[in-house]
């Protein structure tokens, strides 16, 4: 998000309720796996996106595979080096791909799985405290 995109984002106070509604739920979900799938369903409304999907690394198989997905399921892995997702793991830094068909790190096979055209990709690292 570019510095005008997030100033107009944090002087909405539509935006701020939505985003402090969805820490309330956050801090108040014991279940994890319902926790992430919460945060998938608030994070598509509140910057409104269309598809969200959480990865994890799968450590044995050195893949990252779709741990909360709206259309990522089952089945579906890429190696943890290849595809933004990939990339953003190796570098563990955010990255923004206007077009994601013209960028290289893009890989497709998500979109076939799904049925889905992905246009755009905001991607971000997810790191936990204990590792």
């Amino acid at each position: 998000m570019n510095r005008d995109a997030e100033k107009r984002f944090f002087q909405n106070p539509e935006k701020l309720m939505q985003l402090y509604a969805v820490g309330r739920m956050i801090t108040s979900e014991l279940d994890s796996d319902r926790l992430f799938d919460v945060v998938v369903e608030h994070a598509n409304e509140l910057v409104g996106t269309e598809r969200c999907s959480i990865f994890v690394i799968d450590t044995k198989k050195q893949v990252l595979k779709p741990f909360a997905s709206r259309d990522l399921r089952f089945g579906f892995t890429l190696p943890r080096d290849q595809g933004v997702a990939g990339w953003v793991f190796t570098q563990q830094t955010a990255l923004v791909v206007n077009d994601a068909y013209a960028d290289e790190r893009f890989d497709r096979n998500a979109d076939l799985v799904s049925g889905f055209h992905t246009r755009n990709i905001l991607c971000t690292p997810l790191i936990s405290r204990s590792r």
